[in-house]
């Protein structure tokens, strides 16, 4: 089952974009050519998709506060093949649906809850860590 921190869900769609080099290209004017500069691996802004269903809107808004205290903070984000990946958190947006689910064979039906999550969050280089400490 794939989990942004500690939270885990049944469906999610995306996964976070590796980090890729990244160069900067100058030119003069007058000058003839241009200059090439390596400036190391950097990891663009991927978007996740999130959805999971709750029995109360209770359980649903707790969840959906807890996204929302995770924008800003790096945490581990495993995806639908299991693989774990340190991600800093620059977005995350909820939309809440009630959807009415047939309760066995009978004819009572009952409320769930679908959230559907956009997160938009950004890989983190591991280079850069260990050169921060």
């Amino acid at each position: 089952m794939a989990s942004i921190g500690n939270i885990s869900y049944p469906i999610m769609k995306g996964r976070p974009a590796e980090p890729v080099q990244a160069m900067d290209t100058k030119e003069r004017i007058g000058v003839d050519g241009q200059e090439d500069r390596l400036l190391g691996k950097r990891a663009p802004e991927s978007q996740i998709e999130t959805i999971k269903t709750y029995a109360d809107i209770d359980t649903a808004d707790t969840e959906i506060y807890t996204q929302a205290d995770m924008v800003g903070t790096v945490v581990i984000l495993t995806d639908s093949f299991g693989a774990p990946h340190r991600v800093v958190v620059k977005n995350s947006e909820s939309t809440v649906r009630s959807i009415k689910k047939p309760v066995g064979t009978g004819t009572s039906i009952s409320d769930t809850i679908l959230v559907k999550t956009v997160w938009a969050v950004r890989m983190i280089v591991d280079s850069y860590l260990e050169s921060e400490s």
